[in-house]
């Protein structure tokens, strides 16, 4: 886009995808679709970075309301600018909420950032990037992820596995800063939270891929050829 790339949109590209993969999605023939994870993804954000609007940013289906009734029907009409969660997710979500306030490494680093702030760039290849960052501190940037495994072997696994070192990577680029930490808080109960801070090792492999990535959109955007597996 004329905005630019996000780390979203390299997954499209990144081993074991290839530049076609990368142009299929561009240009609209993969079809992100929002999936109730996702939804639940936003929410979970919401109860870390703006809890005081986590409330009001969703309802709750009452339990015994059967919504293909009429009278089930009619409550979803008059709901239905907001997500339908069960009593289940609003309780984890509110787990998620207190488990975060009360911890004492995640406030630090909450305090006294800026939240969701969007940034914009240019890349060494000309490409622009941009980013959506969830904690701005004055010399670091911080994301919230919910976990599987809260613990530093589980969830350093789920940073190679899903790249987050390669978000890392673009946003201490976008933010001019050379620290990245995670606030990682899991989804069942005790709703445990750990804070990370990602090795200098991780985010140099995260960046050289994040650059490799780059470089090869703008080579191909040039070529006008978006080859799959050689």
């Amino acid at each position: 886009t004329s905005e630019g790339i996000s780390a979203s949109d390299i997954k499209y590209i990144l081993p074991p995808k290839t530049p076609a993969h990368y142009y299929a999605y561009r240009t609209g023939q993969i079809k992100r679709e929002e999936t109730r994870a996702m939804v639940i993804g936003t929410l979970c954000h919401l109860a870390v970075l703006e809890p005081d609007k986590l409330e009001s940013a969703f309802v709750v289906k009452p339990e015994q309301l059967d919504l293909r009734t009429k009278e089930g029907k009619l409550w979803k009409e008059a709901n239905a600018t907001k997500p339908i969660l069960n009593a289940e997710e609003a309780t984890m979500l509110a787990g998620m909420k207190a488990s975060v306030a009360n911890h004492t490494a995640a406030k630090v680093l909450l305090e006294s950032a800026n939240r969701e702030v969007s940034l914009y760039d240019q890349h060494r290849s000309g490409v622009k990037i941009k980013g959506r960052i969830d904690i701005l501190g004055d010399s670091y940037v911080a994301d919230v992820k919910t976990a599987e495994a809260g613990d530093a072997q589980g969830f350093a696994a789920a940073i190679f596995r899903y790249g987050y070192h390669v978000q890392a990577a673009m946003y201490c680029q976008l933010a001019k800063v050379e620290r990245f930490a995670f606030i990682a808080v899991e989804k069942v109960p005790p709703y445990a939270v750990a804070v990370y801070e990602l090795s200098p090792t991780a985010l140099q492999i995260g960046l050289n891929a994040l650059n490799t990535a780059l470089d090869l959109i703008a080579k191909c955007t040039k070529r006008r050829q978006w080859p799959a597996y050689s």
